[in-house]
């Protein structure tokens, strides 16, 4: 069986090593057990006892087999099948094997309160709008369902701002990978891919010690989204009443993370050959006179691409990402954030510029409720961008 990588703790192994997580031990009736290795992973206070593990006892079973239910493995005590099977290393669960085949792995990094989290809530109800009837994003099992729905989705259904994304050593939600299933379907066939995202808490992403050890998955991300926060932008920032705290810009924060990746991966280069997708974040501030005051950055009378319904869907427009892409690192310039652009043009040769408001409008800075239902603007530009980059959506001029 070939090497796969664990989404938790980023080790390899043998599919064949994999472990069996007992499924009848959730009701009591199979005997539960100490599991270090689960523990120590979640930084737990305390040993908790866990559904028995058991080896593969036939390694000939790890194969595909004709319907998910039918990727059942024995638990070794009780020989009752369960469909959980976990890294032997960690102990966390992880798909079947053969659902991994082109898994793609990508990181969403951003300094805090940057709208990282929110992109990700309106990500799913988004993507199935604007890329069907070809393509749609699902979570991948329960666990990732609901904890997708309690943590990201239902506060906005809510009108309430999602907080920022806590440090993974206070919040163990930011240890779990969103793992969704990618479907495309044509006139024939219907084909799968997972897309594995990680949302990572701003205030680790300087710490290098930190990102080591919680965050290694910017190792293995074949694509990057990074955001710029327009509210810090250092010419926004002074026309805001009541501006949030300073934070460290997006450039330092790039920085950090590829010096890392170069060292740990050895690029004798000190380049990284991923793709990167740099977002302005929050780009209604910036035609918000409320907020910023007169004049407002983005004018409507002037036609900005960035304020255009997008053409995307259900393929990718090359042309269209390509405009905005010029006029975004424009605005980067004109907001006062262009170190990013001359960062990222030593660090990456795959890169491009997007703007997005995940929300359509700014949230009452009394209230810190939703003025109103989210209407997201170009929110699945840079994702769509990535994944023609890995050639997974089609592409048109």
């Amino acid at each position: 069986m070939s090497d796969q990588l664990c989404l938790y703790c980023f080790k390899t192994f043998n599919s064949k090593d994999m472990l069996v997580r007992c499924q009848v031990g959730d009701s009591g009736e199979c005997a539960f057990e100490d599991d270090n290795a689960h523990h120590k992973y979640w930084l737990e206070q305390k040993d908790l006892a866990q559904p028995k593990l058991s080896p593969i006892g036939d390694k000939g079973l790890l194969k595909k087999i004709s319907g998910r239910l039918d990727r059942q493995y024995p638990c070794a005590q009780c020989e009752e099948p369960s469909d959980l099977l976990c890294c032997p290393h960690c102990h966390n669960a992880l798909p079947h094997p053969e659902d991994r085949s082109g898994e793609i792995i990508l990181s969403i990094l951003g300094g805090p309160d940057c709208g990282k989290t929110t992109y990700l809530g309106m990500l799913c109800e988004n993507f199935n709008t604007v890329m069907a009837p070809r393509y749609s994003l699902h979570p991948h099992n329960e666990e990732v369902r609901d904890r997708y729905e309690e943590v990201y989705v239902q506060p906005l259904r809510n009108l309430e701002v999602l907080p920022s994304t806590r440090p993974p050593a206070y919040d163990s939600d930011i240890r779990h990978p969103l793992i969704f299933e990618l479907r495309e379907t044509g006139e024939d066939a219907q084909s799968q891919r997972l897309i594995v995202l990680h949302d990572a808490a701003g205030e680790e992403l300087s710490n290098r010690r930190a990102l080591r050890r919680f965050n290694r998955y910017v190792l293995h991300s074949q694509g990057t989204v990074l955001f710029v926060d327009a509210e810090q932008a250092p010419k926004i920032r002074p026309r805001i009443a009541k501006p949030k705290p300073l934070v460290r810009r997006a450039s330092d924060i790039i920085q950090t993370v590829t010096r890392q990746i170069i060292n740990e991966k050895n690029l004798s280069g000190h380049r990284v050959d991923g793709h990167l997708a740099v977002v302005l974040g929050k780009l209604d501030v910036l035609s918000d006179a409320s907020l910023i005051g007169e004049p407002p950055v983005l004018q409507r009378e002037y036609d900005f691409e960035v304020l255009k319904t997008s053409r995307h869907g259900p393929t990718f427009s090359r042309s269209e990402a390509a405009a905005v892409s010029n006029e975004v690192e424009s605005l980067l310039h004109l907001i006062g954030a262009q170190d990013i652009v001359g960062t990222i043009g030593g660090l990456y040769d795959s890169f491009g510029f997007f703007g997005v408001s995940a929300l359509g409008h700014a949230p009452d800075p009394t209230t810190l409720k939703l003025r109103r239902s989210p209407e997201p603007v170009r929110l699945l530009d840079p994702l769509l961008w990535l994944l023609a980059k890995l050639d997974v959506v089609e592409i048109t001029d």
